[in-house]
C-alpha cells in the first residue's frame, strides 16, 4: 500500500466497522492505523489490487449445526431504518400456513435444536464463552477461559498459545474452535499435528467438544471434509500441496508449532501460504535455539508485530549471544499482542504428587522356559530371514505379548505356526505352544493379587492385549472382585456406561490402550501397568488418565515387570535413567521428538533385544539407547529454561 506521507507499507490487519474498516499498516517508520476511507491510500507501485476471492465451496455442517440452520456472517450488515413492519404472506409463507393447518409438524426436538442454533448465531461479540455448556468431561480452569476470551476478543483468533506443558493448550484450542463454529463465524477447520498425535486429537475433539474431525488419509478429504486433521508431513507433500491450498480453511491450528520456527522449511512455508483468517500455534517452547525462531513464529501469526528483522535484531538481540534478549521487558510487552502464556505459578495450580513402585516379578520355571524359548526362536528366525517385514512385525508383537500373558502370546504362536515355511519352523512353534499350554498360575497375577490386597482403592489396570484383558477379568471375578472392562471394541454408549459403573460401584477397571486416550479418570488415583508398552508415549498417556489437572489425590502407579525380560530393560531405560514417571504429562513428546527420526521407538527396542542372545550385549544396546534419551532430555530441559527466561515474568 502506498501513502504520500509514510511511503510503501504492508497491510497486516483489517478491523471491520459499520461504515469503514481500520487498516493496520507497517511502514518503514513504524506501524500506523488508517481509515479505509483515506483517499490517499492506493496499491503500491507495480502492484495489483487483489481480486475478490472466489466464493468458498459449500461444505457439510451437520457436525456443527442442524443442516437447515443458516450460519450468521462474521460481521452483520448494517440495518437501515425502514417503515413500520407490515405482515406480508408470500408463496413460502402460504405453504407453511397450509402445513400448519394440516397439523404437519416436525419432531419437537428438531424445533428446539433450530431455536437453540438461532439463539447462538445471534449472540453478539465475545462477552462470554457460549461453548462451555456444550463441553463434556472437561474440567475448566480460569486460566484457560482467560486465554480463550483474550484470543477471541483482542487477538481476533490469531495467537500463539504457549502455556507450560500440562496446562491444557489442546483444551484452549478446542474451546476457541467450538466458539467460532457455534457462532457460524468459521466453517472449515484444519488441525496440523504430529502423525503420532492425530488420533489423539480426533478423540479429544469428538468426545469433549462434539466435533467430528476426519483424519486425512486418501487425499479426497481436502475438498470433502470441513473439519480435518492432518500431519504436516502429509500436508506438505508436493502431490497434495495444490489440494491443500485450494481448501481455503477459515481456521488452522498447528500443534507442536516450534517446528515452524525456521522460515526456510517447507513446514513454515505451507502454513504461511494457507493464509487462514484465524491461526493458532500451540507450543510450550517457542524458542529452542535463538530469538530468530521467536521472531519467525510471531511474524507468521501477525506480520510486523515485531517490526523488521533488522530493527528487531538491533533492539532485542544481545550481540554475541542470540539466545539472550537485550531488552526483555519491552519484548514481553510486544509479545502480549500475539502470545498467551500461562505457567503453573501464574495459574495458581497445584499438582498432586505421583508415587511409583516397580514390582519385579520372578517367573515360574514353565514361564521362564517359554519366555527364553520364544526369545531364542525370534533371534534365530530374524537371523535367517534377513529382516522380512511381515514376520518381523509378527515377532515384535509376540515378544510384547510374552511380557503380558500366555493367553496373549498363544494367539500369535498359532498364527505363526499356520504360516511356517519349513517343517523345522513348524516343529519349533508347535513345541512353544505345548510349553505355553502347561503354564499354570502366572507370576504377574500373583503380584496383582498382592497389590489389591494391600490397597483398597479403586484401581485402573492397563494392558495392551484383549486376550490379557479377558484373562484378568475371569481371574478377578473368581476372586469376587467387581470388574468393568473398557476397550476399543465397545460402542460409545457402552464405553460411557462402563466408566459410569466403574465410578459408582466397581472396584477395578481393566482397560486396553483405548482407555489411555480421551477419558479422564481423576476420580481414581491408583493405576497398575500390568504390561509395559515399549513406547514411552503410551506409558505417559496411561498415567495422564488419572494424574492430570483436576486430580485431588496423590497418584500411585504400580509397574509389573518380570526379571530379565524386555520389560525389565525398558523400565531400567525409562525409569532409572530418565525418570519417566516423574515427568509432567506432555513432556515425553518433547523429549522423543529430538531423537533421530526414521524408525519407531518400539522398533529400536525390538532390535536392541534381538541384536544378540547374549545378556551382556543386550544390556549394552539398551544402555546406548538410554544415553541417547538422556541427552535429549537434558537438551529439552535447557530449552524449557531458555523459554522461561525469555517469556516469563521474573
Amino acid at each position: 500500500m502506498e501513502h504520500p506521507s509514510f511511503g510503501t507499507g504492508l497491510v497486516v490487519d483489517v478491523k471491520p466497522g459499520d461504515r469503514f474498516d481500520v487498516l493496520e499498516v507497517v511502514f518503514p517508520s513504524g506501524t500506523r492505523r488508517l481509515s479505509s476511507l483515506t483517499p490517499q491510500l492506493a496499491p503500491a507501485a507495480g502492484g495489483k489490487r487483489k481480486e475478490k476471492p472466489p466464493a468458498r465451496p459449500a461444505v457439510r455442517t451437520s457436525a456443527i449445526l442442524p443442516s437447515r440452520v443458516k450460519a450468521a456472517p462474521e460481521t452483520p450488515e448494517p440495518v437501515e431504518p425502514t417503515e413500520p413492519a407490515r405482515i406480508r404472506y408470500d408463496e413460502s409463507a402460504s405453504g407453511i400456513l397450509a402445513r400448519l393447518q394440516k397439523g404437519d409438524f416436525g419432531p419437537p426436538e428438531i424445533f428446539r435444536l433450530r431455536l437453540r442454533a438461532e439463539e447462538l448465531v445471534r449472540e453478539q461479540g465475545f462477552q462470554r464463552l457460549i461453548s462451555l455448556v456444550e463441553l463434556r468431561d472437561v474440567e475448566k480452569f480460569p486460566h484457560q477461559e482467560s486465554v480463550c476470551l483474550r484470543t477471541l476478543r483482542e487477538l481476533r483468533g490469531r495467537a500463539i498459545l504457549a502455556d507450560e506443558v500440562g496446562l491444557g493448550k489442546t483444551i484452549e484450542a478446542g474451546i476457541i474452535m467450538k466458539e467460532y463454529l457455534m457462532r457460524g463465524l468459521v466453517r472449515r477447520v484444519l488441525i496440523l499435528a504430529p502423525a503420532s498425535l492425530c488420533l489423539q486429537w480426533q478423540e479429544e475433539m469428538s468426545r469433549k467438544f462434539g466435533l467430528a474431525f476426519a483424519i486425512q488419509a486418501t487425499g479426497r478429504e481436502w475438498s470433502e471434509e470441513p473439519l480435518l486433521i492432518s500431519s504436516l508431513e502429509r500436508a506438505k507433500m508436493p502431490a497434495r500441496r495444490s489440494a491443500v491450498m485450494e481448501s481455503r480453511y477459515d481456521l488452522v491450528v498447528v500443534d507442536e508449532a516450534h517446528r515452524l520456527r525456521n522460515q526456510r522449511t517447507l513446514n513454515r512455508q505451507l502454513v504461511a501460504e494457507l493464509a487462514p483468517r484465524h491461526l493458532l500455534l500451540l507450543t510450550a517452547t517457542p524458542v529452542q535455539n535463538d530469538l530468530r525462531e521467536l521472531y519467525n513464529l510471531v511474524s507468521l501469526v501477525r506480520p510486523g508485530a515485531l517490526g523488521t528483522w533488522t530493527a528487531f535484531k538491533r533492539e532485542f538481540i544481545t550481540r554475541g549471544d542470540p539466545r539472550v534478549p537485550a531488552n526483555p521487558e519491552k519484548l514481553r510487552q510486544l509479545l502480549r499482542s500475539v502470545m498467551l502464556r500461562s505457567t503453573r505459578v501464574s495459574a495458581g495450580l497445584q499438582w498432586s504428587k505421583r508415587h511409583v513402585e516397580v514390582r519385579s516379578v520372578k517367573l515360574s520355571q514353565p514361564e521362564r522356559d517359554l519366555y527364553d524359548g520364544v526369545s531364542d526362536f525370534a533371534y534365530r528366525y530374524l537371523a535367517r530371514s534377513g529382516g522380512e517385514r511381515a514376520e518381523h512385525l509378527s515377532l515384535l508383537v509376540l515378544e510384547k505379548e510374552m511380557g503380558s500373558s500366555v493367553q496373549a502370546a498363544m494367539r500369535t504362536l498359532k498364527a505363526l505356526t499356520r504360516r511356517a515355511r519349513t517343517e523345522t519352523e513348524n516343529q519349533e512353534l508347535t513345541r512353544l505352544q505345548e510349553m505355553a499350554a502347561v503354564v499354570g498360575t502366572q507370576a504377574k497375577m500373583g503380584a496383582l493379587d498382592e497389590i489389591l490386597a494391600v490397597d483398597p482403592s479403586q484401581v485402573v489396570i492397563f494392558t495392551q492385549f484383549m486376550a490379557t484383558l479377558e484373562y484378568l477379568k475371569a481371574e478377578l471375578k473368581k476372586r469376587g472382585i467387581p470388574v468393568e472392562v473398557f476397550h476399543g471394541g465397545l460402542t460409545e454408549t457402552a464405553k460411557e456406561k462402563a466408566i459410569a459403573r466403574f465410578r459408582d460401584r466397581a472396584r477395578v477397571l481393566i482397560s486396553t490402550e483405548a482407555g489411555g486416550e480421551g477419558r479422564n479418570l481423576q476420580f481414581c488415583h491408583v493405576l497398575v501397568n500390568y504390561d509395559l508398552p515399549w513406547n514411552p508415549m503410551r506409558v505417559e498417556q496411561r498415567i495422564g488418565r488419572v494424574h492430570r489437572l483436576g486430580q485431588k489425590h496423590d497418584v500411585m502407579v504400580y509397574n509389573l515387570a518380570a526379571e530379565d525380560t524386555i520389560e525389565a530393560y525398558v523400565l531400567e531405560t525409562l525409569y532409572r535413567k530418565i525418570r519417566l514417571f516423574e515427568l509432567v504429562v506432555g513432556e515425553m513428546e518433547n523429549i522423543l521428538s529430538q531423537l533421530q527420526e526414521g524408525t519407531s521407538f518400539e522398533d529400536r527396542i525390538f532390535r536392541a533385544w534381538n541384536s544378540s542372545n547374549r545378556r551382556e550385549v543386550r544390556r549394552r544396546k539398551f544402555e546406548q539407547l538410554a544415553d541417547e534419551i538422556l541427552a535429549a532430555q537434558k537438551n529439552y530441559e535447557q530449552i524449557r529454561e531458555l523459554d522461561a527466561s525469555i517469556l516469563d515474568e521474573n
